[in-house]
């Protein structure tokens, strides 16, 4: 048995061996600009129950040696190169198997830091979109502008992509990033599930990190990380860094608001279900009221639905984004300060129990806008007038007052008592 599987497989070796040797005769007298694909040929020369060995759908020692002399692996199998552990590549995995070719040659040069890369396609457009997608999956390559130059010629385009750091600056900036990112990461229990990761992530970088238009490198994760300033699209590159290292998927996407500005935020993927999310949106300075206390985050961004997001949020529609419809971790919902329907007397039992627990405010959300607008009159008119009398006795208090906001996008309201 031994000297008839040694007798196979030096007859597979020699067949590898001939077949490297047509390919090469082949390439170099046909006049092709590119290597002929190995399984071509053995579709050409070899019987079709032979060539089956050599299928995708099912790899075997020769296929790997025949993707060893070839000089690439399968895409299907393909494992990216990336400085984050289990980075999570979205837009990667919605492209086609040609597209995913070029993706990865877009990702090798801009992680390299390459001065250019050869495509072999003529379509511009595409490759610039591709190139996109490389820094939507890539929140690492913080060194990427965005805008690069190319060259079109007959069969293929030299691509060249604009960087804004050297070498040396790029290290030194990579171990700013990574200090505060361990930093960031060491307060998060070593059992916590996705949920806990995500809430710890987005409170983390809105206590962290400032909102400033005029912040330098604010369209990558250095300004957010090492700068703690920055805007949307650092926020949300930021969050989906920390994230990466957390081994929670986490998109970057692109859209805009209701009033017509661009803008960048997340979805996660937590409990077996995708959520919308936005830090940047969950900063006290995004609230209609400067009058609020300034820890005042508001997690309405946090793990919501698209309806919820949708009445503020359009996304790009380059690709198809998961479902975001699950109600399970919405903030509110899970610390009993949803409102499903106006009730006078359920809604002054829940702001007194605010009061009671010592609590000097409160924020709920509301199921729908029709609930939402009754609530707001009947807290401003009846509720918290009553309740603000039982605020006064607990805090021996002559006077109060009381502020609040409303987002009537997210169908939330938020009111803090002060004896100013």
């Amino acid at each position: 048995m031994r000297r008839k599987n040694n007798s196979l497989f030096s007859l597979l070796l020699l067949l590898c061996l001939l077949l490297l040797l047509l390919l090469i005769v082949r390439y170099r007298f046909s006049g092709e600009t590119s290597p002929v694909p190995l399984t071509e040929l053995l579709t050409e020369i070899l019987p079709e129950k032979t060539t089956a060995l050599f299928s995708e759908e099912e790899s075997s020692p020769v296929q790997e040696v025949l993707s060893d002399i070839q000089g690439n692996t399968p895409v299907s199998s393909a494992v990216l190169p990336h400085e984050v552990d289990d980075c999570y590549t979205y837009y990667y995995q919605q492209l086609t198997k040609e597209e995913q070719e070029l993706y990865i040659q877009l990702y090798t040069c801009a992680a390299a830091r390459d001065e250019s890369v050869t495509l072999h396609t003529t379509d511009s457009d595409m490759v610039h979109r591709l190139y996109y997608f490389v820094l939507y999956d890539h929140p690492e390559l913080f060194w990427c502008v965005g805008s690069s130059q190319s060259n079109i010629y007959t069969n293929k385009i030299k691509f060249m992509p604009d960087y804004s750091l050297s070498e040396e600056e790029i290290a030194k900036r990579r171990t700013e990033i990574d200090a505060q990112a361990v930093s960031c990461l060491s307060g998060i229990s070593s059992d916590a599930g996705d949920y806990e990761k995500v809430r710890y992530v987005y409170t983390w970088l809105i206590n962290t990190v400032d909102y400033d238009e005029n912040a330098s490198d604010n369209q990558n994760i250095y300004s957010a990380l090492a700068g703690h300033a920055s805007v949307c699209a650092g926020y949300a590159k930021a969050m989906q860094y920390l994230l990466n290292r957390l081994s929670v998927p986490c998109i970057y996407l692109t859209g805009t608001l209701k009033d017509g500005g661009s803008h960048a935020w997340n979805i996660v993927f937590c409990n077996g279900s995708w959520y919308q999310t936005d830090v940047t949106f969950g900063d006290p300075v995004f609230t209609d009221s400067t009058d609020l206390p300034e820890d005042n985050l508001s997690y309405a961004y946090l793990c919501c639905t698209d309806a919820q997001i949708r009445g503020s949020h359009i996304p790009d529609n380059e690709v198809s984004y998961p479902a975001c419809n699950s109600m399970d971790l919405n903030y509110y919902v899970q610390n009993g300060w949803f409102v499903w329907s106006c009730d006078e007397t359920a809604l002054t039992d829940l702001v007194a129990s605010a009061v009671m627990d010592g609590k000097n405010g409160f924020t709920l959300q509301c199921a729908n806008s029709d609930t939402y607008r009754q609530v707001c009159d009947m807290l401003l008119d009846s509720v918290v007038p009553a309740v603000s009398q039982t605020y006064m006795e607990m805090h021996n208090l002559k006077q109060v007052n009381y502020k609040y906001s409303k987002d009537a996008d997210m169908l939330i309201f938020s009111l803090y008592w002060t004896s100013e």
